[in-house]
């Protein structure tokens, strides 16, 4: 690829990682309209289908497994960011559905 080599802006990992966290949450969303309700786990056989391993990766942009915590009403989705460490400030969360403000 020859992102930097023709001028354009450094890869935003934190970018990249919040569009993968989505594209991950797509496919919970697709299984619950399957199954009728959400997987137990990322690595359910049923849900590998519905993700494509280049596209929505189950390790975050820095080579840590998403964490997953699935309900009856919904889930999160949290990479652990680039320090590895969770409930840091720079982790990066989906919840679906969103919470109301």
């Amino acid at each position: 690829m020859l992102i930097n080599a023709v001028g354009c802006k450094d890869y935003d990992h934190e970018l990249a990682q919040t569009n993968n966290l989505r594209a991950v949450s797509i496919a919970c969303q697709l299984y619950h309209t399957s199954y009728g309700q959400y997987p137990d786990n990322l690595r359910d056989s049923d849900l590998a289908p519905l993700l494509d391993g280049d596209f929505a990766p189950l390790d975050d942009e820095w080579g840590n497994p998403l964490r997953y915590q699935g309900s009856d009403i919904g889930f999160t989705l949290t990479s652990l960011g680039p320090d590895g460490q969770l409930g840091t400030k720079d982790d990066i969360q989906l919840t679906h559905p969103e919470p109301e403000e």
